[in-house]
């Protein structure tokens, strides 16, 4: 109990100065006061992680100590106690938001117990506010690494589209971030106290994917020993993040168009009809116009989804991106595994900006990860890349290759040499001036100024 601030409010001064002792014997810092209006007073004006009151004083009584706790401090507990030991007493105290009823006398277990629980809650309140605020910090749309033109319109879309109710389809190839997308709208909408359900449409075979769903009841199949809600019921008053919608069977479809339609479903073997209220985010990494055509998939359902489409653009289309989400996840694995990691070297930075990224974000996090877990410095080296050390990526562009210049009697001016790197490395990464600084082992500065003396700036 040490460190914790407890306000007594009891109009017996005996009675008051004994709680007063019992508390301060458990290690807890007390303040007493024998009247209520005096207690609103320092419930206003400073902190307290419990207040113990009589039910009923002269002034104010119990209920207008915890409604004035309350209002000032939401998440502050309240216990009461009182020599009126009616059930009534209790149920009024209770309902009123006391955390808990005690009867006098108070013994010292009894109260260390109640102050024990109280403690106990207080700091499940805290960590649980605190959780949110990180997972809320972590999914800030301001947080999500990436500076390329076509994937800050995909965020900026993003965030408009956050703050209404629109049923949305993120479109992408797999490892784009979508699931990242889906949560930073769910937990930037007036939906964020409530829950995110995402279900993977391609993980679950379909004699599931009913069930898993809409729920069913005891006995609708063999094994159904017991009712169970669904996935959507249980997203109540949140969002449903369909993933890999595209993989869906035309039976469900169907069953999840008619959903849509009203909000009302039914529970696989049940016969009622249940309403609930949630919003809809699909997420797709085929083309489903193409399947639409094909037959594929239902077209009225590609209408239902397609309210707000959103395209994340693969990561080959944003190389710029690549070694800041490298040094963003460097950063994420080194804090997790208790490391000290500066960065990434130069030779492994070339590495990881010439391979394509087929797996996308997802396939850079995991490939930083792992050289996290090998690095036995400070600096990600080629040699924790998971490919043969100090080579190339397959996937990387064809390297520069100097040519033989036969030198001749009078000697050669390294200007000439410069020149045809510098062209080389223009033409190799089709005029990109950072890759082409990374490949020659220049800064950008560098590059721009050899550039200029060498008349190729305009490359």
């Amino acid at each position: 109990m040490q460190n914790q601030r407890v306000l007594i409010v009891e109009d017996e001064p005996e009675a008051c100065e004994l709680l007063k002792r019992q508390i301060e014997a458990v290690g807890a810092e007390a303040i007493a006061t024998t009247s209520g209006p005096e207690a609103i007073e320092l419930i206003n004006s400073s902190y307290f992680d419990l207040v113990i009151t009589d039910l009923w004083m002269p002034g104010a009584d119990g209920f207008q100590i915890i409604q004035a706790a309350h209002k000032h401090d939401p998440d502050l507990a309240v216990m009461v106690i009182s020599g009126d030991g009616s059930i009534t007493s209790a149920v009024q105290a209770m309902r009123a938001g006391a955390m808990d009823y005690v009867e006098k006398p108070v013994t010292r277990e009894r109260l260390e117990m109640a102050l024990s629980k109280a403690m106990m809650v207080r700091g499940l309140v805290r960590e649980n506010k605190l959780l949110r605020e990180h997972i809320e910090q972590h999914f800030d749309f301001r947080n999500i690494v990436g500076s390329a033109p076509s994937f800050l319109e995909a965020i900026r879309m993003a965030g408009e589209v956050a703050a209404t109710d629109a049923t949305v389809l993120l479109m992408g190839e797999s490892g784009t971030g979508k699931e990242l997308v889906a949560r930073a709208i769910h937990f930037n909408s007036k939906r964020a106290s409530k829950p995110f359900v995402p279900i993977n449409c391609a993980a679950l075979p379909e004699s599931l994917m009913e069930s898993e769903l809409f729920g069913h009841e005891k006995g609708s199949f063999t094994g159904a020993d017991r009712m169970q809600i669904g996935r959507l019921e249980a997203a109540r008053g949140g969002t449903v993040f369909l993933d890999e919608i595209g993989e869906m069977s035309q039976t469900l479809q169907a069953k999840l168009l008619r959903f849509l339609q009203d909000m009302t479903f039914t529970r696989v073997g049940g016969s009622k009809r249940l309403t609930i209220d949630v919003r809809l985010i699909s997420a797709t990494n085929r083309n489903i116009e193409e399947m639409v055509a094909k037959g594929e998939f239902r077209e009225d359902l590609y209408y239902r989804i397609n309210v707000f489409p959103i395209r994340l653009p693969p990561l080959r289309e944003r190389p710029d991106d690549i070694l800041p989400l490298a040094r963003h996840f460097v950063g994420v694995f080194s804090t997790k595994m208790g490391r000290h990691l500066t960065g990434i070297s130069q030779e492994a930075e070339r590495q990881l900006t010439g391979h394509k990224w087929p797996g996308n974000a997802r396939e850079l996090q995991n490939v930083i990860e792992r050289a996290v877990i090998l690095c036995d410095g400070d600096t990600i080296t080629s040699a924790q890349l998971p490919w043969p050390h100090g080579a190339m990526p397959s996937s990387l562009p064809p390297s520069i290759v100097v040519q033989d210049i036969a030198i001749p009697p009078q000697g050669i001016k390294l200007d000439e040499i410069e020149y045809s790197l510098l062209k080389q490395a223009m033409a190799t990464t089709k005029g990109n001036k950072s890759r082409a600084a990374k490949l020659l082992g220049l800064s950008r500065a560098k590059l721009r100024y050899r550039l200029k003396k060498h008349h190729l700036d305009a490359v």
